[in-house]
C-alpha cells in the first residue's frame, strides 16, 4: 500500500526531471498564490450555488410558504408578518434573487402571487389602515380610562382640601370623573365595534378568502418538504463531489501531461490546482460517507444503553469497533507488504518488469538499456556476469552476453 503511494507520488506529484527545475521567482509565487485563493473561493461559490441555490429544499419550499400551510389562519390576521414582508418590498430572496425564483416550488409561486394581490389591494390596504387608526384610537381611550381610575382617589383628596387648581390632567376632578369615565367607555364600545367591523371585513375580503381556501389545499407541501429534505444531505455531498471530480481528473491529467513532457513551470501551476481542488474533494468525500452512516441506529442504540442505565457499554463497543477496525487495517498494509517483498524475488515478477522496463522496486520507468541504476531509488539494474565479465540484467535468470546461468541461481 505505501509503496503504491510512493509509487503515485512518484509518478504524479513529484517533478521527474530535477535538474531541469527552475525555482519560481518570487513575484511568480505570489501570483500562483493569488491564482490558488481564487480557483478555492470559486470552487466554494460554485458548491454553495449549486447546492444550497439548485437543488435545496429550504429554495424549493421557504420558510414563508411552509409556515403559512403550517398555519393557515395567520392569511386572516392583517398583523401576519406575510403581509408586511410583502407590502414592504422585502423579498424572500436577497441572494440570487431570479434564480431562486425559478426553482421555487409552483404552490409556493401561487401563494406568492396572492399575497402579492392582496399586499397591492387598494381597498384592503384601506381596510388595514382604518384597523390600525382604530386600534390606535381604543389604546388612547384604554390609557384615559386608566388614567381616571388610577387618579379617582386622588380627586376626592382634592376635593376635601378644598384645592381649588387641580393638579390632574383632562380637568378631573369628582364632579366630572363619572361622567368623563362613562362617555370613555361609550366611545371605546363604539371604537371597538367598527374595528370587529373592518377585521371582519379583512377575513371576508374575496382575494383573503382565495389563499386561504388555496393554502388549507395544499398540505402536502410539507409532506413534499419533509421527503426531499430527508436526504438533502447525503445529496449535497454527492453533487459537491460530482461537481468536483471532472476537475480533480482534469488538472490530474494536465499535470501528468506536463511533467511527461518537463514543462516545470507548466507543471507547477496545474500541481497547484489539483491539491487546491483536491482539499474540498476530500472534505465532501468525508462529508458523503459521514452522511451515509445510520446516524438514527446508533442514536436509538445509545439512548437504550442509558435507559437500562449501562452507559459505559456503548463506550466498549465504540472501542472494540475501533480496534477491530484498526486491526482489520494494519493486517492487510503488513500482508501487501510482506507479499510485494515476495513478488520482487520471484523470477516472474522480475522478468515482468524487466518487460515492462519498471525498476523492481518503486516501479518507476526506467531504460535498462542504457541506465544502470534506477535514478529514483538507486536500485542496481545491472550486475557483472562472472562467466565472461560482461555487463548483464540483475535478477534474470541468465546473462544476455554468454548465457550462462546467473550465480543467484
Amino acid at each position: 500500500m505505501f509503496t503504491k503511494i510512493k509509487h503515485n507520488y512518484k509518478n504524479y506529484l513529484s517533478f521527474k526531471e530535477k535538474n531541469k527545475i527552475t525555482p519560481l521567482s518570487k513575484i511568480s509565487i505570489f501570483l500562483l498564490l493569488i491564482l490558488d485563493i481564487f480557483v478555492f473561493a470559486s470552487l466554494n461559490l460554485g458548491m454553495n450555488f449549486q447546492t444550497e441555490v439548485i437543488n435545496n429544499p429550504y429554495t424549493k419550499y421557504p420558510y414563508e410558504c411552509r409556515d403559512l400551510v403550517k398555519n393557515p389562519t395567520e392569511v386572516q390576521d392583517y398583523r401576519s408578518d406575510i403581509y408586511l414582508s410583502h407590502s414592504s418590498g422585502n423579498n424572500y430572496y436577497n441572494k440570487y434573487e431570479n434564480i431562486k425564483a425559478t426553482e421555487l416550488d409552483a404552490r409556493c409561486k401561487k401563494i406568492n402571487t396572492y399575497l402579492k394581490e392582496i399586499s397591492e389591494d387598494k381597498l384592503i390596504l384601506d381596510i388595514v389602515q382604518k384597523i390600525k387608526q382604530n386600534k390606535g384610537a381604543l389604546n388612547e381611550i384604554g390609557e384615559r380610562l386608566s388614567y381616571i381610575r388610577d387618579n379617582y382617589n386622588t380627586a376626592l383628596f382634592e376635593k376635601m382640601a378644598n384645592q381649588q387648581d387641580s393638579i390632574l390632567e383632562m380637568d378631573l376632578n369628582t364632579k366630572n370623573a363619572k361622567a368623563k369615565y362613562d362617555n370613555l367607555k361609550k366611545e371605546q364600545e363604539v371604537t371597538d365595534n367598527i374595528l370587529q367591523t373592518h377585521l371582519q371585513m379583512f377575513k371576508e375580503n374575496k382575494r383573503v378568502n382565495e389563499l386561504y381556501n388555496y393554502v388549507i389545499t395544499t398540505k402536502e407541501i410539507i409532506t413534499d418538504y419533509e421527503s426531499e429534505k430527508k436526504f438533502y444531505y447525503i445529496k449535497q455531498s454527492v453533487i459537491s463531489v460530482l461537481f468536483l471530480l471532472p476537475l480533480l481528473l482534469f488538472f490530474a491529467y494536465r499535470m501528468k501531461v506536463n511533467n511527461n513532457r518537463n514543462n516545470y513551470n507548466r507543471y507547477i501551476i496545474t500541481k497547484n490546482l489539483f491539491i487546491v481542488t483536491l482539499i474540498p474533494f476530500t472534505i465532501e468525500s468525508m462529508r458523503m460517507v459521514w452522511n451515509l452512516i445510520p446516524h438514527t441506529f446508533f442514536q436509538k442504540l445509545i439512548e437504550l444503553l442509558y435507559s437500562l442505565n449501562i452507559p459505559f457499554v456503548a463506550y466498549y463497543i465504540l472501542i472494540a469497533l475501533f480496534v477491530v477496525i484498526l486491526t482489520f487495517v494494519i493486517i492487510k498494509v503488513q500482508n501487501r507488504v510482506n507479499l510485494a517483498k515476495k513478488d520482487k524475488k520471484n523470477p516472474l515478477y522480475v522478468i515482468k518488469s524487466f518487460n515492462k522496463n519498471k525498476c523492481i522496486y518503486c516501479s518507476n520507468k526506467v531504460d535498462y538499456i542504457t541506465m544502470n541504476y534506477c535514478s529514483y531509488c538507486g536500485n542496481q539494474l545491472k550486475e557483472t556476469c562472472t562467466s565472461c565479465n560482461q555487463l548483464t540484467f540483475k535478477g534474470l535468470n541468465y546473462c544476455v552476453s554468454c548465457g550462462e546461468a546467473s550465480t543467484e541461481e
